[in-house]
């Protein structure tokens, strides 16, 4: 019904809760102290296929090459195992990571659980299928414009991506040697339980200093915290409206945080209009990314594969890569013939709203943005993918 798993360790999984049961019975320490030494003992987590997982497929569902077995656990792994937590599975996401869908040809397209015509987002719909149907608790994922955020909205469960530079991405498929790369893309986490999110991230991060500095482990004041909201996009052209039921949403969420919570949320009007333009610049302007282009996973940033014999092929339905994949190549050469000055000029367009959301914000700000709803899986329009645009604004 869900197709949201795509390699399992279940048998080795029981085993490593066989050996929690024994260490426990024979251990001396208290409570407290083996919740101090390993807070995630015993815990079940699932990991998006994208992020390594030793003996478990880490090929980001692609054809070619036809598999690609993880000969070590990403860093981030590493320390929720080393925490205590017990690892399930690796869960579906769409070829390389490139679309808010879940499909590949590898493996196929995982459903939403509560509506299986419906798309559950992506690229971590694996992971948020599974939460959300209760087969999961906590879900180790990936994000750079909404692949945490969107399956968990899609699915109702609790997706979080963090500030870039914090939470290691070695180990991710794909990756980059872009300079850029790390200010945008990073590991993050979903969860069936919002109460979840901050103590796994703490434990994902390995500096513990830096870990410490964002305070995860501190209460939140719910009074304190101040939250915007918009119910226009600015009328972007390259991207949908703001959905009745997403507006609606918003509405009842601002009436219930002002009369249960006592929190007066603040309508905004921040321009939006060029924000597709200022967020994809940046992202295409990266070199070096995995994708079917290129000539191997160890010379990403070499393309010997030609675009449009590529465009060709999918024009007659007969590539072996999806959509999403295909195109990349075609908006990606585009991208590159922008001349340094229109890109300075983005850069500077960006940096400016940049500076208006973080002087709203500040370090208790809520701001809500995303403007669809799931939709039904594999029914494309030219602002499917733009939509990413507004919780891309970093």
């Amino acid at each position: 019904m869900l197709n949201a798993v795509v390699d399992e360790r279940f048998n080795l999984a029981l085993e490593e809760a066989k050996q929690v049961d024994i260490l426990l019975a024979a251990s001396t320490k208290s409570v407290e102290e083996i919740g101090r030494d390993t807070p995630l003992l015993g815990v079940p987590l699932t990991v998006k296929e994208s992020v390594a997982v030793k003996g478990c497929s880490n090929n980001a569902g692609r054809i070619k090459p036809k598999e690609r077995i993880a000969t070590d656990d990403a860093e981030t792994v590493r320390l929720l195992r080393q925490a205590g937590a017990i690892i399930l599975c690796v869960t579906n996401t769409p070829e390389l990571c490139m679309n808010w869908e879940t499909f590949n040809k590898a493996t196929g397209t995982t459903n939403n659980p509560y509506d299986t015509r419906r798309t559950p987002g992506g690229s971590s719909g694996g992971e948020a299928a599974l939460l959300s149907s209760g087969a999961s608790i906590v879900g180790v994922a990936s994000d750079i414009a909404g692949s945490c955020r969107i399956p968990a909205m899609f699915t109702g469960v609790f997706g979080h991506k963090p500030s870039p530079g914090f939470v290691s991405n070695v180990g991710h498929m794909p990756s980059s040697e872009d300079k850029m790369w790390n200010t945008y893309f990073t590991i993050g986490l979903l969860a069936r339980y919002a109460e979840d999110l901050p103590l796994v991230l703490h434990l994902m991060i390995s500096d513990r200093e830096q870990a410490k500095s964002l305070r995860l482990l501190e209460p939140v004041i719910v009074q304190d915290i101040k939250v915007f909201y918009m119910e226009d996009d600015g009328s972007c052209t390259l991207t949908d409206g703001v959905d009745l039921d997403i507006k609606e949403g918003i509405r009842k969420a601002v009436h219930h945080l002002e009369y249960k919570q006592g929190i007066k949320a603040q309508k905004v009007n921040i321009d939006l209009e060029d924000v597709f333009e200022l967020v994809s610049m940046v992202l295409l302007k990266m070199n070096g990314i995995n994708c079917p282009y290129q000539e191997d996973d160890e010379h990403p940033e070499v393309w010997s594969h030609s675009v449009t014999k590529e465009v060709l092929k999918w024009l007659m339905f007969s590539s072996k890569f999806t959509t999403t994949t295909v195109l990349y190549g075609v908006i990606k050469k585009a991208a590159d013939c922008f001349s340094q000055r229109k890109i300075d000029t983005l850069l500077a367009k960006k940096k400016d709203l940049m500076k208006k959301f973080r002087d709203m914000l500040g370090d208790n700000g809520v701001f809500s943005n995303f403007i669809t709803c799931e939709v039904v899986s594999n029914r494309y329009s030219y602002t499917a993918c733009s939509n990413i645009a507004y919780i891309n604004n970093q």
